[in-house]
């Protein structure tokens, strides 16, 4: 008997029931398990599509070699990286330094991005077909595997390389195991390989990176562990590991960036490369921010005002485009919740009622410096 026959034949006997009600509730019924079998298909890790953050995809990026006329872009940062050179990003908060880590490991798995991505479609395809019986193709490891840690004032070296820690049995039995860390699983062969980036890195106290000194010098191929007893590594062919951090690892006394730390020189000097990321150009900034705010002369306004405050001599806190970001962002949530239109509304009235006023609880009230936010204050008002 098929599945909208047994249905009729249960309900037929309720009051008020039509067939045409019966056959739709079927048939939402089928979308809903379709839709659930869809979610199988998705692999546990997003990044094994490389579908994260698409939105935000930053591929015009480059990077000025200071004294020269050159430039480098995400695909020479690439071709460094496939040789195993080590490379240290450092400059002003939410200048992009992330973001560049991310599009570089993204442009390295970009043929194995690929290949899931077609897994993917066809999974979806065979779910449609079979629904929760499909037989799903599995994804293809990302051979730049990204293992990210954030540094601060309590790392230590067995934190990145391998630490011992306690876990429960489901019947609260408790061991010790060893957990290792970000660093050794992308050095090593058997603990997958892949890519290390270390977040923060002048955040950690001087000293304390020297027992991975061994995984950043390049010339060590096997490496052995003796917690709880002793393990033996090898080198993981794609091995690279980028550091991010706000000062070049010189510390830095001020409280724009309180609690970095002066990092020891034979560290700085295992990345084979070194570049400052500064404030994106115009133009791809004005691209990054027109994808979050409609009017483009708004844009504009925006951009001026971020560009009085970067460049002037007697502000040091400048605005990122993580500000920027923000900054678009909140007041696009202000203008849904309030009810304002931003294709009716002028230019000038948009900018009172709402983008002047977001800017100041975005960036301009977290100054502590009351010269420094009066500076901003009268940024603000000119344009």
């Amino acid at each position: 008997m098929s599945a909208t026959k047994n249905a009729f034949d249960l309900l037929k006997e309720m009051k008020g029931v039509t067939s045409a009600q019966v056959s739709q509730h079927i048939k939402a019924v089928a979308q809903v398990r379709t839709q659930i079998a869809t979610r199988t298909a998705l692999p546990a890790d997003p990044s094994l599509l490389g579908m994260e953050d698409t939105d935000e995809y930053i591929g015009t990026m480059t990077l000025k070699i200071p004294g020269t006329a050159r430039t480098v872009n995400v695909q020479n940062l690439v071709a460094f990286a496939k040789a195993g050179l080590n490379m240290h990003f450092h400059g002003k908060k939410g200048s992009g330094k992330s973001r560049m880590i991310r599009e570089i490991v993204k442009a390295l798995n970009k043929p194995t991005i690929t290949e899931n991505l077609s897994i993917f479609e066809e999974n979806k395809r065979r779910v449609v077909k079979d629904g929760d019986k499909a037989a799903l193709e599995p994804y293809t490891r990302l051979p730049y595997q990204p293992y990210t840690y954030g540094c601060h004032e309590e790392t230590v070296a067995d934190d990145i390389l391998i630490t011992p820690d306690i876990e429960y049995d489901a019947n609260g039995n408790r061991k010790t195991v060893t957990r290792p860390g970000a660093m050794l699983s992308a050095w090593s062969k058997e603990l997958g390989g892949g890519v290390c980036i270390l977040e923060e890195l002048d955040a950690v106290m001087p000293g304390r990176m020297i027992a991975a000194h061994a995984l950043l010098d390049g010339q060590v191929k096997v490496w052995k562990s003796f917690v709880m007893g002793e393990h033996t590594y090898t080198k993981y062919e794609n091995f690279v590991c980028f550091a991010s951090s706000n000062t070049r690892g010189a510390g830095e006394n001020a409280r724009t960036y309180a609690g970095t730390q002066i990092q020891n020189a034979a560290l700085m000097s295992r990345f084979a490369l070194s570049f400052e990321v500064d404030y994106l150009d115009y133009q791809t900034e004005k691209a990054f921010l027109a994808k979050r705010v409609t009017k483009t002369g708004m844009v504009d306004k925006m951009l001026e005002v971020a560009n009085k405050i970067r460049t002037s001599p007697s502000i040091e806190d400048g605005v990122s485009l993580r500000d920027l970001r923000n900054w678009a962002d909140a007041a696009d949530v202000w203008m849904k919740d309030t009810g304002i239109d931003p294709k009716v509304i002028g230019l000038p009235a948009l900018w009172v009622d709402v983008y002047h006023p977001v800017a100041v609880t975005t960036f301009v009230t977290r100054c502590a410096d009351q010269a420094t936010r009066d500076a901003m204050m009268q940024f603000l008002t000119l344009v």
